[in-house]
């Protein structure tokens, strides 16, 4: 791995810390997974990706600071242009699959002719991600803990190639936000409202 790579992490620490690159995953054993991944950091600088800021939270409180991150429900406000996100949503949108047949922990899926998946395994028959897991339930055994960064790794990919891809609606939405005004700010005490979109600034 280089300066910059993305890899993915799911740290739990009674467990190990998870880590996935490119579809390849493990569980690195210890005490200390934050420990790990400021060794990682200190040595190659990675772009760590997790599902949302409980992870960075994590390093935080275990004095761990990353110069890179990828936050998928982040992304996914941004590339949703909305405020609501959650594990469970970002992964059913990726996955085209109805939000109205979220499953939810302890649900009889009447509906789906139950789950008669593995319960080791993150996804269930039906594509959507099993709630136990969201809940915590990655974090129980080692190879849940890769599973679950192998999940991340798979996420981000998918919307790495949604950011990439041309999407006309997405500009034209940027363009307006451009050619807005951005708030009043103060320079050497006179007051500067920049309009990006022609690169020059109103000085009032």
């Amino acid at each position: 791995m280089n300066a910059g790579d993305r890899v993915a992490v799911a740290i739990a620490p009674s467990t190990g810390l998870g880590l996935a690159v490119d579809g390849r995953s493990t569980c690195l054993d210890g005490d200390d997974p934050s420990a790990i991944v400021a060794e990682l950091e200190a040595t190659i600088g990675l772009r760590w990706c997790w599902w949302d800021r409980s992870t960075a939270d994590r390093l935080v409180a275990d004095g761990v600071s990353v110069a890179r991150c990828w936050d998928v429900l982040t992304v996914h406000r941004l590339l949703r242009a909305g405020w609501r996100a959650s594990v469970a949503e970002a992964w059913a949108r990726l996955h085209d699959l109805p939000l109205d047949r979220l499953p939810v922990e302890g649900q009889l899926d009447l509906l789906g002719g139950g789950d008669d998946g593995g319960a080791d395994e993150a996804v269930r028959p039906d594509g959507y991600l099993r709630p136990d897991w969201i809940a915590g339930g990655w974090a129980s055994s080692p190879e849940r803990v890769a599973a679950w960064a192998a999940v991340v790794d798979r996420v981000v990919a998918m919307q790495h190639a949604l950011i990439a891809r041309p999407d006309p609606a997405r500009a034209r939405s940027t363009a307006r936000q451009i050619g807005r005004r951005v708030p009043v700010r103060r320079v050497d005490g006179s007051r500067v409202a920049v309009r990006h979109r022609r690169g020059t600034a109103d000085h009032r």
